[in-house]
């Protein structure tokens, strides 16, 4: 039997030459005959069924099958697609001093339309707040307070950098509308699972399904529960019959003790396992700080020293007490400018004199006031922070972090020279019976590398 699905014109042409044969006197021949418009209609009927038998054969496989029929294959086994979760942040928010606050104020990022509300109260007090931009950091005195919130927006669209900045959109006494999110980038929020990698997770349970305990299932099975965003099984590890499964959330934290005592009774509910013999326990990871410092050397000059801005500049053009080694092409950033010292970075589009034309005035919300300070930027700097973070999220529990694989994912146009300052040697978690390591990102700093 043929298995291949004929096509439309394949067998109209079938049924023509049929009834050609057996009809000799008919038309069937006649594009405007009676029983050449038959053939038509008795292929579209053929290729209906056909493509229903297709679609029915397609939805019978893992590799083929659409959304739905997928999710009625692998429900039973890995459970329906992980859904969207909300990140959490810290927020800084601006008020009258030595007033309260309840939890419950509402933020909006205007640019994505993520809304985010606050999960705690407090009470504004004076405080210093650093804030940087490239590396340089600015200290302000603020009437503040740091509270803990959620994104009501799920999804990896509300997970908002640190320093962006926040509307408050609720009617809160003694709360201004100047927030940004403070201390860390937000943490936790992902899209709903996509059909493909729903697939793929099934494929891989396929391949390590239960089988008198083969290694991976216990990790797949860990996987399978909401919020388990990475699971490792170290057999053996508290004597022999034993399985350890430890677990982590989004980037690298650990989960909730509800979290960890699903992961424990589904491991635990395994028919293979003989109770009384065998130990299967789950583990928070722990997450382990480790610094990390780059220095790089860029396709354009540094600024050997800071420049001063003097009297004279406007949103789109600085003028510096001195201008040399400032070229087109850098980023440069201008700090101590504006409102409470803001700063804000713009790249070099001319040079003339000890005038500097940026760019565009959209990287210069506020103008220049003299004394501020110029300092060498770069913009790829913002891209090498970026994949140091990937670095350390895609490192499961256990898993050791060396400087010497990393240094090819820092590779970028912008970037000719790279050296890797910290750690200065493998980092090597913590695996034992009741600690199993992973390693987060600590302190990330990235300098221009010195001539």
């Amino acid at each position: 039997m043929d298995p291949t699905i004929k096509t439309y014109a394949q067998t109209q042409a079938e049924y023509q030459n049929t009834f050609v044969a057996t009809i000799p006197e008919g038309d069937a021949a006649d594009p405007n005959g009676f029983f050449h418009g038959l053939t038509h209609a008795l292929a579209q009927i053929d290729t209906g069924i056909d493509g229903r038998i297709q679609r029915a054969m397609m939805n019978g496989f893992r590799g083929t099958a659409d959304p739905d029929a997928m999710a009625k294959i692998a429900g039973p086994e890995i459970g329906p697609p992980l859904p969207a979760t909300t990140a959490s942040m810290n927020v800084l928010l601006q008020g009258t001093l030595g007033e309260p606050f309840d939890a419950g104020v509402e933020l909006l990022e205007p640019n994505s339309g993520v809304t985010v509300k606050t999960t705690s109260g407090g009470a504004f007090v004076q405080m210093q707040v650093t804030q940087f931009v490239g590396l340089l950091p600015i200290m302000m005195t603020l009437n503040a307070c740091v509270v803990s919130a959620v994104s009501e927006t799920p999804g990896a669209v509300g997970m908002l950098k640190n320093g962006t900045a926040l509307q408050v959109t609720s009617n809160t006494p003694n709360v201004l509308s100047n927030a940004s999110v403070y201390g860390g980038d937000a943490t936790g929020g992902t899209d709903q699972e996509d059909p493909e990698a729903y697939r793929q997770r099934d494929l891989d349970w396929v391949q390590h399904k239960p089988a008198g305990g083969r290694d991976g299932d216990l990790a797949m099975l860990a996987k399978s529960l909401p919020g388990i965003v990475k699971a490792v099984d170290f057999p053996e590890l508290d004597g022999l019959g034993t399985h350890a499964v430890a677990v982590c959330g989004a980037n690298n934290e650990p989960v909730s003790a509800d979290q960890l005592a699903a992961v424990s009774a589904a491991i635990n509910g395994r028919d293979f396992r003989i109770v009384g013999i065998k130990n299967y326990y789950a583990l928070n990871a722990t997450p382990r700080s480790v610094d990390f410092a780059l220095a790089v050397e860029t396709v354009w000059s540094n600024i050997g020293s800071p420049k001063l801005v003097v009297a004279g500049s406007t949103q789109t053009v600085v003028n510096v007490s001195d201008a040399s080694g400032i070229r087109s092409g850098m980023n440069i950033v201008i700090a101590g400018a504006g409102v409470g010292g803001v700063p804000f970075c713009a790249t070099v589009l001319s040079v003339t004199g000890n005038a500097i034309a940026l760019t565009n005035a959209s990287a210069c919300p506020i103008v220049p006031a003299a004394g501020a300070v110029v300092t060498g930027g770069c913009a790829a700097f913002n891209t090498l922070y970026q994949r140091i973070l990937q670095m350390f999220y895609a490192l499961d529990p256990g898993d050791a972090l060396s400087p010497s694989m990393s240094v090819d994912q820092f590779t970028l146009a912008q970037i000719t020279d790279v050296t890797i300052l910290a750690p200065v040697a493998t980092v090597r978690p913590v695996v034992s019976a009741d600690v199993v390591e992973i390693c987060t990102p600590g302190a990330i700093l990235i300098v221009p590398m010195e001539s």
